[in-house]
Protein backbone atom coordinates (compact mmCIF):
# COMPACT_ATOMS: atom_id res chain seq x y z
CA UNK A 1 0.00 0.00 0.00
CA UNK A 2 1.36 3.28 -1.14
CA UNK A 3 0.21 6.94 0.12
CA UNK A 4 0.90 8.94 -2.94
CA UNK A 5 -0.03 7.75 -6.41
CA UNK A 6 3.88 8.84 -8.03
CA UNK A 7 4.84 6.20 -5.87
CA UNK A 8 2.56 3.61 -8.35
CA UNK A 9 4.12 4.03 -11.55
CA UNK A 10 8.00 3.38 -10.28
CA UNK A 11 7.22 0.28 -8.07
CA UNK A 12 5.26 -1.26 -10.91
CA UNK A 13 8.47 -0.05 -13.29
CA UNK A 14 10.52 -1.85 -10.37
CA UNK A 15 8.34 -4.91 -10.62
CA UNK A 16 8.54 -5.52 -14.35
CA UNK A 17 12.34 -4.85 -14.04
CA UNK A 18 12.57 -8.28 -11.40
CA UNK A 19 9.64 -9.90 -13.98
CA UNK A 20 6.51 -10.07 -12.29
CA UNK A 21 4.34 -12.26 -14.54
CA UNK A 22 0.96 -9.99 -13.66
CA UNK A 23 0.39 -7.10 -11.40
CA UNK A 24 -3.02 -5.10 -10.50
CA UNK A 25 -3.89 -2.01 -8.56
CA UNK A 26 -7.04 -0.54 -6.70
CA UNK A 27 -7.27 2.46 -4.74
CA UNK A 28 -8.76 2.53 -1.15
CA UNK A 29 -10.61 6.15 -0.50
CA UNK A 30 -11.96 7.29 2.94
CA UNK A 31 -13.19 11.02 3.52
CA UNK A 32 -10.77 12.87 1.96
CA UNK A 33 -8.09 10.34 2.41
CA UNK A 34 -6.64 7.79 -0.37
CA UNK A 35 -3.85 4.92 -0.61
CA UNK A 36 -3.07 3.14 -3.50
CA UNK A 37 -2.99 -0.95 -2.93
CA UNK A 38 -0.88 -2.83 -5.64
CA UNK A 39 -0.61 -6.78 -5.66
CA UNK A 40 1.72 -8.85 -7.90
CA UNK A 41 2.70 -12.75 -8.14
CA UNK A 42 5.61 -14.41 -10.31
CA UNK A 43 3.57 -17.35 -10.86
CA UNK A 44 2.41 -17.07 -15.00
CA UNK A 45 -0.47 -18.98 -14.37
CA UNK A 46 -2.17 -16.82 -12.22
CA UNK A 47 -3.88 -13.88 -13.73
CA UNK A 48 -4.79 -10.85 -11.67
CA UNK A 49 -7.51 -8.85 -12.76
CA UNK A 50 -8.35 -5.41 -12.39
CA UNK A 51 -10.72 -4.47 -9.82
CA UNK A 52 -13.67 -2.24 -11.43
CA UNK A 53 -13.86 0.97 -9.17
CA UNK A 54 -17.23 1.64 -7.43
CA UNK A 55 -19.44 4.52 -9.21
CA UNK A 56 -19.44 7.24 -5.92
CA UNK A 57 -22.92 8.03 -5.52
CA UNK A 58 -23.71 11.57 -6.64
CA UNK A 59 -25.69 13.50 -4.26
CA UNK A 60 -28.80 15.18 -5.26
CA UNK A 61 -28.86 19.04 -5.49
CA UNK A 62 -30.14 20.33 -2.29
CA UNK A 63 -34.17 22.09 -2.82
CA UNK A 64 -35.89 25.05 -1.31
CA UNK A 65 -39.14 25.11 -2.64
CA UNK A 66 -41.15 28.71 -1.98
CA UNK A 67 -44.56 28.60 -1.76
CA UNK A 68 -46.57 30.90 -3.95
CA UNK A 69 -49.06 33.37 -1.73
CA UNK A 70 -52.71 34.18 -2.18
CA UNK A 71 -51.47 37.34 -3.82
CA UNK A 72 -48.44 36.44 -6.67
CA UNK A 73 -47.07 39.58 -6.86
CA UNK A 74 -45.40 40.14 -3.83
CA UNK A 75 -43.31 36.83 -4.51
CA UNK A 76 -42.00 37.87 -7.56
CA UNK A 77 -39.26 35.28 -9.03
CA UNK A 78 -36.53 38.08 -8.72
CA UNK A 79 -37.47 39.03 -5.50
CA UNK A 80 -37.08 35.53 -4.14
CA UNK A 81 -34.08 34.86 -6.19
CA UNK A 82 -32.45 38.67 -4.74
CA UNK A 83 -33.71 37.14 -1.11
CA UNK A 84 -31.54 34.06 -1.71
CA UNK A 85 -28.43 35.39 -2.88
CA UNK A 86 -28.35 37.54 -0.06
CA UNK A 87 -28.98 34.81 2.31
CA UNK A 88 -26.29 32.39 0.42
CA UNK A 89 -23.78 36.06 0.32
CA UNK A 90 -24.44 35.95 4.17
CA UNK A 91 -23.26 32.79 4.80
CA UNK A 92 -20.59 32.67 2.57
CA UNK A 93 -22.20 30.00 0.36
CA UNK A 94 -21.22 29.82 -3.52
CA UNK A 95 -24.14 28.92 -5.13
CA UNK A 96 -25.32 28.29 -9.04
CA UNK A 97 -29.11 28.96 -9.23
CA UNK A 98 -31.28 26.88 -11.92
CA UNK A 99 -34.84 28.24 -11.39
CA UNK A 100 -37.34 25.95 -12.97
CA UNK A 101 -40.79 26.93 -13.05
CA UNK A 102 -43.56 24.36 -12.14
CA UNK A 103 -47.18 24.13 -13.23
CA UNK A 104 -48.04 23.62 -9.48
CA UNK A 105 -48.47 26.36 -6.23
CA UNK A 106 -44.22 25.93 -6.41
CA UNK A 107 -41.41 27.36 -7.79
CA UNK A 108 -38.94 24.72 -7.83
CA UNK A 109 -34.57 26.50 -7.27
CA UNK A 110 -31.57 24.07 -7.67
CA UNK A 111 -28.80 24.80 -5.66
CA UNK A 112 -25.70 23.42 -6.71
Amino acid sequence: MVGQKSSLDVLKSELKKVGVASSTQTEFCQGNVTRWGLAWTFLPEVSLQIVAKKKKKEKPPMKYVVPIPDDPLCYTVSTVTSKLKALFTLLQVQTLIYITLVFSQHLLYHIV
